[in-house]
Protein backbone atom coordinates (compact mmCIF):
# COMPACT_ATOMS: atom_id res chain seq x y z
CA UNK A 1 0.00 0.00 0.00
CA UNK A 2 1.27 3.45 -0.91
CA UNK A 3 1.82 5.76 2.03
CA UNK A 4 -0.40 8.86 2.00
CA UNK A 5 0.02 11.82 4.37
CA UNK A 6 -2.70 14.25 5.50
CA UNK A 7 -2.61 17.26 7.79
CA UNK A 8 -3.99 16.45 11.24
CA UNK A 9 -7.23 18.47 11.54
CA UNK A 10 -6.74 19.16 15.27
CA UNK A 11 -3.22 20.58 14.85
CA UNK A 12 -2.06 21.81 11.44
CA UNK A 13 1.61 21.48 12.48
CA UNK A 14 1.40 17.68 12.18
CA UNK A 15 0.67 15.26 9.39
CA UNK A 16 -0.55 11.68 9.68
CA UNK A 17 -0.03 8.74 7.32
CA UNK A 18 -2.49 6.03 6.37
CA UNK A 19 0.10 3.55 7.71
CA UNK A 20 -0.14 4.95 11.25
CA UNK A 21 2.76 7.40 11.43
CA UNK A 22 2.77 11.02 12.59
CA UNK A 23 5.33 13.71 11.83
CA UNK A 24 5.96 17.32 12.70
CA UNK A 25 5.52 19.30 9.47
CA UNK A 26 7.91 22.08 10.55
CA UNK A 27 10.82 19.83 11.48
CA UNK A 28 9.97 16.85 9.26
CA UNK A 29 10.65 14.64 12.30
CA UNK A 30 8.55 11.51 12.72
CA UNK A 31 7.07 11.26 16.20
CA UNK A 32 8.02 8.40 18.51
CA UNK A 33 5.21 5.90 19.05
CA UNK A 34 4.88 4.72 22.65
CA UNK A 35 2.72 2.11 24.37
CA UNK A 36 0.33 3.35 27.06
CA UNK A 37 0.65 0.14 29.09
CA UNK A 38 -2.75 -1.13 27.92
CA UNK A 39 -1.62 -2.05 24.42
CA UNK A 40 -2.59 1.20 22.68
CA UNK A 41 -0.06 3.20 20.70
CA UNK A 42 0.30 6.81 21.84
CA UNK A 43 1.92 9.82 20.18
CA UNK A 44 2.63 13.09 21.93
CA UNK A 45 1.35 16.02 19.90
CA UNK A 46 2.62 19.27 21.42
CA UNK A 47 2.98 17.60 24.82
CA UNK A 48 -0.46 15.99 24.81
CA UNK A 49 -0.79 12.18 24.57
CA UNK A 50 -3.08 11.00 21.77
CA UNK A 51 -4.14 7.47 20.93
CA UNK A 52 -2.69 6.82 17.48
CA UNK A 53 -5.71 4.94 16.13
CA UNK A 54 -7.94 7.95 16.87
CA UNK A 55 -5.47 10.34 15.20
CA UNK A 56 -5.38 8.18 12.05
CA UNK A 57 -9.18 7.80 11.99
CA UNK A 58 -9.73 11.56 12.37
CA UNK A 59 -7.55 12.15 9.30
CA UNK A 60 -8.73 9.38 7.00
CA UNK A 61 -12.12 7.95 8.00
CA UNK A 62 -15.31 9.98 7.65
CA UNK A 63 -17.57 9.81 10.70
CA UNK A 64 -20.97 11.07 9.46
CA UNK A 65 -22.84 9.41 12.34
CA UNK A 66 -20.51 10.95 14.93
CA UNK A 67 -19.62 7.57 16.44
CA UNK A 68 -17.43 8.05 19.52
CA UNK A 69 -14.94 5.17 19.36
CA UNK A 70 -12.43 3.73 16.90
CA UNK A 71 -12.27 -0.05 16.55
CA UNK A 72 -9.29 -2.16 15.42
CA UNK A 73 -10.88 -4.64 13.00
CA UNK A 74 -8.24 -7.32 13.62
CA UNK A 75 -8.25 -6.76 17.39
CA UNK A 76 -4.55 -5.78 17.33
CA UNK A 77 -4.18 -2.44 19.13
CA UNK A 78 -0.78 -1.84 17.56
CA UNK A 79 -2.08 -2.16 13.97
CA UNK A 80 -3.03 1.45 13.27
CA UNK A 81 -3.19 1.28 9.48
CA UNK A 82 -6.29 3.02 8.18
CA UNK A 83 -7.72 -0.15 6.59
CA UNK A 84 -7.76 -1.77 10.06
CA UNK A 85 -9.82 0.98 11.69
CA UNK A 86 -13.49 1.97 11.80
CA UNK A 87 -15.70 4.35 13.79
CA UNK A 88 -18.10 2.50 16.12
CA UNK A 89 -20.45 2.99 19.03
CA UNK A 90 -19.50 1.63 22.45
CA UNK A 91 -21.93 -1.28 21.97
CA UNK A 92 -20.50 -2.11 18.53
CA UNK A 93 -16.97 -2.01 19.93
CA UNK A 94 -17.85 -4.35 22.81
CA UNK A 95 -19.69 -6.79 20.54
CA UNK A 96 -16.69 -6.87 18.20
CA UNK A 97 -14.25 -7.44 21.08
CA UNK A 98 -16.48 -10.22 22.43
CA UNK A 99 -16.68 -11.87 18.97
CA UNK A 100 -12.85 -11.89 18.78
CA UNK A 101 -12.54 -13.33 22.29
CA UNK A 102 -10.89 -10.18 23.65
CA UNK A 103 -13.29 -9.77 26.59
CA UNK A 104 -11.85 -10.93 29.92
CA UNK A 105 -14.96 -11.10 32.06
CA UNK A 106 -18.17 -13.06 32.40
CA UNK A 107 -21.66 -11.80 31.74
CA UNK A 108 -24.69 -11.76 33.98
CA UNK A 109 -27.46 -14.00 32.68
CA UNK A 110 -30.96 -12.68 31.91
CA UNK A 111 -32.44 -13.79 35.26
CA UNK A 112 -29.63 -12.09 37.19
CA UNK A 113 -30.10 -8.94 35.13
CA UNK A 114 -33.85 -8.74 35.84
CA UNK A 115 -33.10 -8.87 39.57
CA UNK A 116 -30.16 -6.47 39.29
CA UNK A 117 -32.25 -3.89 37.41
CA UNK A 118 -34.22 -3.45 40.64
CA UNK A 119 -31.08 -2.16 42.39
CA UNK A 120 -29.72 1.35 42.31
CA UNK A 121 -27.25 2.14 39.52
CA UNK A 122 -24.49 2.73 42.05
CA UNK A 123 -24.95 -0.65 43.74
CA UNK A 124 -25.33 -2.40 40.37
CA UNK A 125 -22.00 -0.91 39.21
CA UNK A 126 -20.39 -2.02 42.47
CA UNK A 127 -21.57 -5.61 41.90
CA UNK A 128 -20.34 -5.61 38.31
CA UNK A 129 -16.90 -4.56 39.51
CA UNK A 130 -16.83 -6.92 42.50
CA UNK A 131 -17.76 -10.00 40.47
CA UNK A 132 -15.93 -8.90 37.31
CA UNK A 133 -19.08 -9.31 35.24
CA UNK A 134 -20.83 -7.20 32.65
CA UNK A 135 -24.02 -7.17 30.62
CA UNK A 136 -23.61 -7.70 26.89
CA UNK A 137 -24.70 -4.74 24.77
CA UNK A 138 -27.16 -7.07 22.98
CA UNK A 139 -28.78 -8.06 26.29
CA UNK A 140 -29.05 -4.39 27.33
CA UNK A 141 -30.66 -3.59 23.97
CA UNK A 142 -33.15 -6.46 24.35
CA UNK A 143 -34.00 -5.47 27.92
CA UNK A 144 -34.63 -1.87 26.87
CA UNK A 145 -37.27 -3.15 24.42
CA UNK A 146 -39.23 -5.00 27.17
Amino acid sequence: MKEVWKVYPENKNYSVSNLGKVKNITTGRELKIMNNGKGYCIVSIQGHPNKLHRVVAKCFIPNPNNKPQVNHLDGNKSNNKVENLEWVTNAENQLHAHSLGLMKYDYFNDIEIIELKKLSDEFFNYLCTKFNKKITPLTLYNLSKK
